[in-house]
């Protein structure tokens, strides 16, 4: 399918995202909301919490229409010239696409009932403009074809229907919140912006902090209890546990999408071109039935020998069309379920820097704040393109297995399977001896040579030991000639399918500063908690309540001063019974824990 974009939205976003930059004037009067700090968010806050999954489908729309210059070479400027200028007009295409949504960011960063109108009718034309261009491009062919090109821009217009429902919705929500117009502050009292503060993933997270932890569960003794303790155990493993203190950042969220995207094109792109090897196969099909399947009698040689080699052929696109089947799919799923364990290793290792710990993550003792703040920038654009790598790599490191094993299946069934019977015969004696040994090695280590049984380290019957690793020292060299060969296969394997993990150095421990792509996740990781430390966040946040209250205090407005009365009575009766109530609640919790402490009571003096 060829089509031709055009681009006329360039000048209408400039001029729009200016609109909303000029416009976007915020008035301090009262109390506001905090969060609402002066100046223009644009076009996103990578370290913000807030329209994260707007944030992350505006990014996947954007992502498509990249993948379109990689796959289709729809480029915003198709100028002539030489070849190597087709690189820089892709890169100005990217710019130019950017441009194009830059007013959907600023709309969703100024945070206000005019960027989300703004927002709402872009959504609206994008989605529009998209659909028509799909419809138009598929009118005359058939409706197979028509279901197969809005499978290939599925995530897209799910990305774009996401915006057009949820942009609307906010609308509705600021209007009931009483936004301003132009400015997303909102006028509130000392004790709601304090509830505001509780309420918020950083605040649960401190009172999560001040706590007590709970008691470890009594491990069950029976044995329907130890099954399900081990069900509970797989369940934690392999579904997603949500802790409502912690959320993740729009930059996060909106790369793991980005990536998704990416694998879900490409993986389709190779899907719908290898079923054109069946075209292949019929041709051949033709062929055969040209010249005949069978072997005729005065046959003329050169025509059994063509037989021969189009049968060979035939096999051969077969053996290859199922081979690229299971391994783009295999790649996928794994790549896939890669991107969900970055998002677990990312939270687990956020929370580790929060509280101090540096086992996984390197400190910041080695590197300079430059060179986080650099890796932090580029971790976004690493992390996309090893997950493109990954899936590639792990494409063709399955593919080269699958055929492989496929190769080896056709040759059995068609009785060629003495060498493998050779091969086995000369193995399977290696292979029991190795297993055997390793077996009463394991049982001589547990019952013999240590003492209680393996429960501790201390060895016991020295003598037989050492005359035991003596014997076996000869053996276990040639164990050790096929164990090398497993450890490069299992390498080999496992380094394919990590390669996408930046939170996880390919290299040794003491090598891990020559692995780029986790330096990049190491400033990133390092940068987001320095920003996003819910503790100095919550602390920052209570200081600046007291600061706000104290200034309305003091200062009250000239041109409202009879409300700055009003306001601050009212916030100093809610607050007085705020803190009333909330002296009463730790003092009761005090006594509970300590009842020793009940006697000093003045109430207890008095009697």
């Amino acid at each position: 399918m060829e089509e031709k974009v055009t681009y006329e939205f360039n000048v209408f976003s400039t001029l729009i995202t200016l609109l909303l930059a000029f416009t976007m004037r915020r008035k301090y009067t009262g109390l506001r909301l905090l969060g609402g700090r002066p100046g223009l968010i644009f076009p996103m806050d990578i370290f913000g919490k807030s329209n994260r999954f707007s944030y992350a489908a505006a990014w996947g729309c954007i992502a498509f229409l990249t993948s379109d210059i990689i796959f289709e070479r729809k480029y915003a400027l198709d100028l002539p010239g030489p070849l190597y200028l087709k690189a820089f007009y892709a890169l100005l295409s990217m710019l130019i696409y950017g441009m194009d949504y830059l007013p959907m960011f600023a709309a969703l960063s100024v945070d206000c009932v005019f960027g989300y109108v703004v927002g709402t009718l872009y959504a609206w034309l994008f989605t529009t403009v998209r659909i028509f261009q799909s419809l138009e491009c598929t009118l005359k062919e058939e409706p197979i074809e028509i279901v197969l090109e809005f499978i290939r821009i599925l995530p897209l217009l799910l990305c774009q229907l996401y915006l057009s429902i949820s942009l609307p919705v906010r609308i509705v929500q600021s209007i009931r919140e009483r936004k301003e117009f132009f400015s997303s502050m909102q006028r509130i009292t000392a004790f709601e912006l304090e509830k505001s503060i509780h309420d918020s993933w950083e605040g649960k997270h401190v009172a999560k902090i001040f706590r007590p932890p709970r008691p470890e569960p009594v491990p069950p003794e029976t044995r329907k209890g130890k099954i399900m303790a081990h069900i509970n155990k797989l369940r934690k493993f392999l579904l997603y546990n949500r802790q409502t203190d912690f959320r993740y950042s729009a930059q996060l969220l909106s790369v793991m999408l980005v990536g998704g995207m990416i694998l879900y094109r490409v993986t389709f792109e190779i899907i719908y071109h290898v079923d054109s090897i069946y075209k292949i196969l019929g041709t051949i099909s033709t062929i055969l039935e040209t010249i005949g399947f069978d072997e005729e009698e005065g046959e003329i040689p050169l025509i059994t020998t063509i037989r021969k080699y189009i049968y060979l052929l035939y096999y051969i696109f077969i053996v290859l069309h199922g081979s690229i089947l299971v391994s783009v799919s295999l790649a996928a799923l794994i790549s896939f379920v890669m991107i969900l364990h970055m998002l677990s290793s990312y939270r687990t290792n956020l929370q580790n820097l929060y509280k101090g710990t540096t086992s996984h993550i390197p400190p910041r003792t080695g590197k300079s704040n430059p060179s986080m703040l650099v890796g932090s920038m580029k971790y976004a654009g690493y992390q996309v393109g090893y997950i493109a790598w990954g899936f590639f790599i792990q494409f063709l490191v399955y593919l080269l297995i699958s055929v492989q094993l496929a190769v080896i299946i056709a040759f059995i069934r068609a009785g060629f399977y003495k060498w493998l019977v050779d091969i086995l015969m000369q193995a399977w004696p290696v292979l029991l001896t190795a297993f055997v040994l390793h077996y009463v090695q394991t049982m001589l280590a547990k019952f013999v040579f240590l003492q209680e049984n393996g429960n501790t380290i201390r060895i016991n019957n020295r003598r037989l030991m050492f005359n035991f690793t003596y014997f076996l020292f000869f053996y276990n060299i040639l164990i050790g000639l096929i164990s090398c060969l497993m450890r490069i296969t299992n390498s080999l394997i496992f380094w394919s399918m990590f390669i996408s993990r930046l939170d996880k150095s390919v290299l040794p421990q003491r090598f891990q500063t020559l692995d780029p792509g986790f330096n990049a996740y190491v400033g990133f990781m390092h940068i987001e908690m320095a920003h996003t430390h819910p503790v100095v966040i919550v602390f920052l946040r209570l200081l600046a309540v007291d600061v706000g209250i104290q200034k309305e205090t003091r200062r009250p407005s000239k041109s409202s001063a009879t409300d700055a009365l009003e306001l601050t009575e009212t916030v100093q009766k809610k607050r007085k019974k705020f803190m009333r109530a909330r002296n009463n609640w730790q003092t009761m919790y005090t006594l509970i824990n300590n009842p020793s402490i009940s006697q000093y009571r003045k109430h207890h003096i008095a009697l």
